[in-house]
């Protein structure tokens, strides 16, 4: 099993210039193209073994920082797509070097749901998926009140908000190109449905107005909602909500030409529940996965290197913002989360490059907090992405529109020994389509796709040492972490776990009503 490396502590880095962008028409294969999106300051082109030196043990000693948070601070929320947690060893040195200190990084994060829509509504909310009434990607606009969500509790609070990016998925649904959802001061948001990935352009809404940028490795979108959204804090009144999701590592992981190659020959550690050879305990639609080839194995390796340069990106836009509050002076005013939605299985328990599954490579996601006043560490708690709309909430002093299923962060951000119960609800929830309704699902070039190997709906607790899964179609799965790290053995019904199946069965059915 792979073990992640400690966060170290670099110090500070350059406060970085803002530049300004324009808005181009797609670049053609034959005329050149509008100037490159500039990259962020500090942003270079070398591979790990540039970047990652050899990573002592143990934990990081920590940097208690001197500011106190102002009775509401501003809040950044950073957000990548399909993003797995190893990502964030192997691809994000800027973020992992503990910038400006303060950095409390999370090893057991999860998400409730994996897959785009559900999951960003759920922080959106402060919601489980079955609550939000989004249990897949096609019901975002039929099923999720936008009127009542994060971003309108905060402005009615008196926050600046500012959106960048990524938003929900299929927006603006039937709602016009022009639709700006309520509670957005500022909004650059791209619309997937006008976005082109063939004739490389992505097509934003700014302000109301649908606006077209090249999109390629010389005009990458990241990098453009980089430094649009650099530029807004830069001057955006306080106290500010920074929403920035960008669209990497999301296949077919695009990455900006710096990074093109930066992995090249770069070993990808294959764990043991890598193309799995013994499926026999696993529920139906597992064992129906075919073993990878050959082919398949040397494709994924591939892509996972393309994934990480996709996330050297992310890691830039991280850097561009974070740099930006510096020189304004308002970083320690200001709490910052970085995360993904969801992760990846990259031929975990033969799953080629989908999600949704329950198993950790499918769930487990990177999240690191900036958290002004705390000290510098890594936290084993599990927390989820419901968790952290009722934590943006709380640190906001808002009051959320909806019953809150989420916890707030703030005891385990402020004090390492605060009281924390280790549980997090998981799902496939009933009703949610097979193929993830449009998250592009399909096409991996694989042979495989979450519509051709549909998940059984289930519900699963994940506490601190174990995975309980109870599928609809009525099949267990049983796995104690502690001791199978990579849940290979499903122990469901074995001599000694009744006791515990007891306990887990009658939590997980209070969580999911």
């Amino acid at each position: 099993m792979r073990t992640s490396g400690t966060i170290t502590l670099a110090g500070a880095v350059a406060a970085l210039a803002v530049t300004a962008l324009a808005p181009g028409a797609a670049a053609s294969a034959t005329a050149p193209g509008p100037t490159p999106y500039a990259a962020p300051p500090g942003a270079v082109a070398v591979g790990r073994d540039g970047v990652f030196g050899a990573v002592g043990p143990g934990g990081s000693p920590g940097i208690p920082a001197a500011a106190v948070l102002p009775e509401r601070p501003n809040l950044v929320y950073i957000v990548t797509d399909d993003q797995t947690y190893q990502s964030l060893d192997e691809a994000m040195p800027y973020l992992t070097s503990d910038p400006h200190g303060s950095w409390v990084r999370f090893d057991d994060a999860v998400v409730n749901v994996a897959n785009c829509c559900p999951s960003r509504s759920s922080v959106f909310t402060g919601q489980l998926a079955h609550h939000t009434g989004v249990v897949d990607n096609a019901q975002c606009a039929r099923d999720l009140d936008d009127t009542n969500l994060l971003a309108p509790w905060l402005h009615a609070s008196g926050y600046t908000t500012g959106l960048f990016g990524k938003y929900l998925n299929s927006y603006p649904w039937d709602r016009g190109a022009a639709y700006v959802p309520p509670g957005w001061d500022r909004w650059f948001a791209e619309n997937p449905t006008a976005s082109n990935v063939l004739t490389k352009q992505i097509v934003v809404n700014d302000q109301g107005t649908s606006t077209t940028y090249p999109a390629d490795n010389r005009h990458h979108s990241t990098d453009l909602f980089s430094q649009k959204a650099s530029q807004w804090v830069s001057t955006a009144p306080e106290p500010f909500f920074l929403y920035t999701a960008t669209l990497v590592p999301h296949r077919p992981f695009d990455r900006p030409s710096r990074y093109v190659g930066a992995y090249d020959g770069a070993t990808v550690p294959h764990p043991p529940s890598f193309n799995e050879a013994d499926v026999s305990d696993k529920p139906a639609w597992v064992q129906a996965l075919p073993l990878l080839t050959s082919r398949q194995e040397q494709r994924m390796d591939s892509d996972q290197r393309k994934s990480w340069e996709s996330v050297r990106a992310a890691d830039d836009l991280v850097r561009s913002v974070v740099e930006t509050l510096s020189a304004r002076g308002v970083l320690d005013r200001s709490v910052v989360v970085v995360t993904s939605d969801h992760a990846l299985s990259f031929g975990e328990h033969r799953w080629k490059e989908v999600k949704q599954c329950a198993y950790g490579p499918c769930v487990h996601v990177p999240l690191m907090v900036r958290y002004p006043g705390t000290t510098s560490r890594r936290d084993p708690h599990v927390v989820t992405n419901v968790d952290l709309g009722t934590t943006l909430a709380t640190i906001g002093r808002t009051t959320p529109g909806r019953p809150q299923d989420g916890r707030s962060l703030v005891p385990l951000l402020t004090d390492p020994a605060a009281a924390w119960t280790d549980e997090a609800l998981i799902q496939k929830p009933r009703g949610s389509g097979a193929g993830g309704g449009g998250d592009g699902g399909g096409g991996n070039g694989l042979g495989a796709t979450s519509s051709g190997f549909p998940v059984t709906p289930y519900y699963a607790l994940r506490t601190d040492r174990w995975t309980y899964v109870e599928y609809t179609s009525g099949e267990r799965e049983l796995y104690d972490r502690r001791t199978d790290p990579d849940e290979l053995v499903n122990v469901y019904g074995r001599q000694g776990t009744a006791a515990v199946t007891k306990t887990l069965r009658a939590r997980l059915h209070v969580l999911e009503q």
